[in-house]
This record gives C-alpha cells, structure tokens and sequence, in this order.
C-alpha cells in the first residue's frame, strides 16, 4: 500500500445507482456522479483497522501511484438533490452485505 498517502473519492455503489436514475429524469445534462468526500488509503486501512481488526502494514518503500484529481460533483448535488453516505456507513454496508452472503453460500 505505500504510505498511505493516495487520495481517492470512494462513492459507494448505491449512491452511484441513485445519482443515475436521478440523471437519468435530466435530457442533455452531464452529471460528476461521484462522493464529495477525499480520503486516503491509510485513513481507510485505519478504519478497517479500527472496525474490524485488520492488521494494517505500511511500506513506504512502495510506490503509491498518483492520486486522483479531484472531481466536482457539486451539479449534481445542487440540481438532483444527489446525497451520498458516509464512507465509514458504506464500508459498514458493505462489510454486512459480504458477512450475509458467506452465512449463504460459505
């Protein structure tokens, strides 16, 4: 993982679908279907971390790679009334939704 250090905007996929069909109701518009929030690797290892017992190693030796820039999803927020979850709450639905389908299908 590097350092830690690579910033991304992680949008969880259910916001994602939502900021589409609202889209969708717009003709000829074009829409940053994207979280407002940046957060880097480290921060997101630091919750899994702290969440679920991950054991988080960093080697900074390791090549990150470039973060993302950043992307505006301001328009669509303002003219759809798109919201998006917290990361913490998506990385917690998503943990659930994981933990149900191995209780399924181990």
């Amino acid at each position: 993982m590097g350092a830690g250090r690579r910033r991304c905007q992680y949008t969880f996929v259910d916001d994602l679908a939502d900021g589409c069909i609202l889209a969708l109701k717009k003709a000829n518009e074009t829409y940053n279907i994207i979280s407002p929030d940046e957060v880097t690797t480290g921060e997101i290892a630091e919750l899994l971390k702290r969440k679920y017992n991950f054991e988080v190693l960093y080697d900074a030796t390791r090549e990150e790679g470039p973060s993302m820039p950043y992307i505006f999803p301001r328009k669509a927020m303002r003219e759809l009334g798109w919201v998006t979850i917290p990361l913490e709450e998506g990385v917690h639905r998503t943990y659930l939704a994981m933990k149900e389908e191995h209780e399924h299908n181990p």
